[in-house]
């Protein structure tokens, strides 16, 4: 049994590529396919050793993978129930479709592998394992070249956000259209192995197009472009962008902060001249370096993501490295590199290089667990552009409403101590020269009180009638915390 696995698992490896151009013929003997001719015996046994721990691995995982693949689109189905439209906006719907398309790759391999099984024992004719043949083979080669496309279009929006982020901001569901374009470009691309791919000796192998010209390898060789080099190229392109160049937000940021973090040093400078050091102003301009140095750290850990996410693009392509490299020097046209002229050690390399092929459904699996696991299923509701500004813009007013009746508060008792208790007890105390300090606290407390629960606007019309009506002279230390 463990020969005919062997065997098997060996005969895929001629599924991806001519078999007379990159594979050599396949000998039912022994199960493994090489030249015996011409190569050293212990060769054969490393061979032989080779071929069968990569077996196991392709078992160990194929069975990973399965459970990795179910368990992140369980999570992702269930992180759109909670919040559909964080869902949409963010990376979650390509990362599900990613996750999909591997584990449709894995189970097209599986059944590639149990369609080969059954038609050596007798179990299915030669014309359905033809059907399966070209199904699987289709299917495969378009899921494998999509979700490569996937983990780089996750990794773009990502890129977008930090360095064109009013761009991604604004044309955020052209990512369902780019999808949808990609996926129709690999299953365009990948059409014609519905006519080529053929059932022989129980493997899935391809006939010739035409005689003349080899179409075979040319679509081969366009494939390859396609699922390889093309997304290669791109991350590439990001990887040195990210090196090599900041975001456009963080150098104006920069500048923004250099030339507030002078502005609010001659104020603290005449604040502390007028010796009103331990007045709220002050504790303005801490607050706002505090919310300069958060701004920062945000940006950087935003360049850090997009770090992140292109550091596993890239190891993902190089997990597909060694086996489109010798995809592409058989296509080429290197006469060491296929057929029967290939040695036992290009053979071997050929195979542990499929093997890392394979690797990387289990890998993307296990980075996306560990993405899904570190981020909670039932996120806030995202708030729009207009709906978290307006909140902001309210919580800097109730800031500034509460600062301003501090000062204000404190001018009354530098001065004669009658503008704001007039305003809110006229009614009651009409002699000015009467109050008390106790009177003092209790209208600021109210005040206060009554400030937290206006909203921006009825704050600044509030503020407005009360320097009005008290007639207090704001000083300038005062302006700067005026936001109305």
């Amino acid at each position: 049994m463990t020969e005919e696995i062997i065997g098997v698992l060996t005969e895929i490896n001629s599924t991806y590529i001519n078999e007379e151009d990159y594979y050599s013929e396949h000998d039912d003997s022994i199960g493994i396919s090489y030249n015996i001719s011409h190569e050293n015996v212990e060769l054969q046994k490393i061979a032989n050793y080779i071929i069968a721990c990569s077996s196991y691995a392709y078992v160990f995982f194929a069975a990973i993978g399965l459970i990795l693949n179910a368990y992140v689109i369980t999570r992702l189905i269930h992180s759109a129930l909670s919040d559909y439209d964080r869902f949409k906006r963010g990376c979650g719907f390509p990362l599900a479709v990613m996750s999909l398309s591997d584990l449709i790759s894995i189970l097209g391999i599986v059944a590639n592998v149990s369609a080969s099984l059954m038609a050596k024992s007798g179990w299915i004719p030669s014309p359905s394992h033809t059907i399966s043949c070209k199904i699987i083979m289709y299917v495969l080669h378009t899921m494998t070249s999509f979700s490569t496309w996937c983990w780089l279009f996750v990794s773009a929006i990502r890129y977008m956000a930090v360095y064109h982020p009013l761009w991604q901001a604004t044309r955020w569901a052209l990512g369902d259209l780019a999808l949808a374009g990609i996926l129709g470009m690999s299953m365009f691309l990948n059409s014609w192995l519905l006519f080529v791919v053929n059932s022989n000796y129980n493997m899935c192998t391809e006939i010739a197009i035409s005689k003349t010209i080899d179409l075979n390898r040319i679509f081969h060789i366009i494939e390859l472009l396609w699922s390889y080099v093309l997304p290669a190229a791109l991350t590439l392109f990001m990887d040195i962008r990210v090196i090599f160049t900041k975001p456009p937000g963080f150098i104006e940021q920069f500048k923004d902060d250099k030339k507030r973090k002078n502005k609010f040093t001659i104020f603290r400078s005449r604040s502390s001249s007028r010796n009103q050091t331990d007045s709220p102003n002050n504790c303005l301009c801490d607050n706002v370096r505090k919310t300069q140095l958060n701004k920062r750290s945000s940006m950087k850990r935003a360049r850090c993501n997009v770090w992140r996410f292109l550091l596993i693009v890239t190891i993902n392509q190089l997990l597909n490295a060694p086996d489109n490299v010798f995809k592409m020097m058989a296509l080429v046209g290197g006469t060491g590199y296929a057929g029967e002229n290939r040695s036992l050690i290009i053979h071997t390399i050929a195979l542990i290089g499929r093997l890392m092929y394979f690797s990387q459904f289990c890998f993307n699996a296990a980075i996306l667990t560990i993405i899904i696991y570190n981020h909670s299923t039932r996120p806030r509701k995202m708030l729009t552009y207009a709906e978290q500004f307006k909140r902001s813009m309210a919580n800097g007013y109730e800031k500034s409403s509460r600062e301003y009746y501090h000062i204000s508060n404190g001018k009354v008792r530098s001065h004669s101590g009658t503008g704001l208790f007039n305003v809110i007890y006229a009614h009651e105390k009409k002699d000015s020269n009467s109050l008390s300090v106790k009177g003092i606290k209790k209208s600021t407390s109210f005040s206060e009180k009554t400030t937290q629960s206006l909203n921006k606007n009825e704050i600044c019309d509030s503020e407005n009638r009360l320097i009005k009506k008290s007639k207090l002279q704001i000083t300038a230390s005062v302006e700067p915390v005026m936001y109305c």
